[in-house]
């Protein structure tokens, strides 16, 4: 191999490895303008925050502490708001929330932890509100509830779990609240209820289960049941009616 060919790898390296990271450098930093690095401190002498100021705006890297001198949060900002990843943690400096930010709003994937650092819930934003599915976990990592988001509210079918791993209810949102048809379920997995739902109350046709089995039925309004209610026997033959 000639000096020609080493010269031309060894300057294509130098590009990657030291141009491009100037060039992230000079999003937050414009060429030729003065910046200023600022400490601040809470009244027991530990830093309350840290970072770049540049015509009176935040810029660059910055973090931010606690007052018992722990991490509390880090990220970028671009004139004066937050852009790219950002990160946040509790008084013990565990890490409780990352994502990324654009012109300050959140974007794309964000998870957010229980103090033992085990994963809460994760989900996209898209112009700083959930959007698309999302998932919720349990302190230990068993599936709560899994559905999807719009414009910041649930939308759409949803499915919610216990502890252990059974399925609790399933159905549908409507502008953040239960609408239309949900089932319920006991936490050995067998259907106890399911019927109408209208503004997250009971509103229209229920039937109830017992071992599987129908138990009653009838109408809700409100929550509250209503009209006339049929009771069932263990072999599913009505046995009494009720009026509500």
């Amino acid at each position: 191999m000639n000096k020609k060919v080493l010269i031309i790898i060894f300057l294509s390296i130098f590009t990657v490895a030291f141009v491009a990271p100037v060039k992230a450098y000079q999003k937050f930093f414009p060429e030729n303008e003065i910046k200023t690095y600022i400490k601040k401190r809470y009244e027991n002498g530990n830093l309350l925050e840290e970072g770049w100021m540049l015509d009176g705006y935040k810029i660059g890297f910055w973090k931010f502490y606690h007052e018992n001198g722990k991490l509390k949060n880090e990220g970028n900002y671009l004139k004066g708001k937050l852009q790219d990843w950002w990160k946040e943690y509790n008084e013990e400096e565990n890490l409780i929330i990352e994502g990324c930010f654009s012109n300050g709003e959140k974007e794309a994937h964000w998870k957010f932890y229980y103090s033992s650092g085990k994963l809460m819930k994760e989900g996209v934003f898209v112009n700083d509100k959930k959007q698309g599915w999302w998932k919720e976990y349990s302190d230990n990592g068993v599936l709560l509830s899994v559905g999807e988001y719009e414009d910041g509210q649930r939308e759409g079918f949803w499915r919610m779990f216990y502890l252990n791993g059974g399925i609790r209810a399933e159905g549908h949102y409507t502008e953040d609240v239960k609408f239309d048809w949900w089932k319920e379920y006991d936490s050995a997995g067998k259907l106890y209820a399911e019927g109408y739902y209208y503004n997250d109350l009971r509103d229209g046709f229920w039937i109830h289960y017992e071992n599987e089995v129908r138990d009653c039925c009838g109408m809700y309004e409100r929550g509250a049941r209503k009209y006339t209610w049929k009771f069932f026997n263990e072999e599913g033959e009505l046995s009494q009616v009720y009026e509500f």
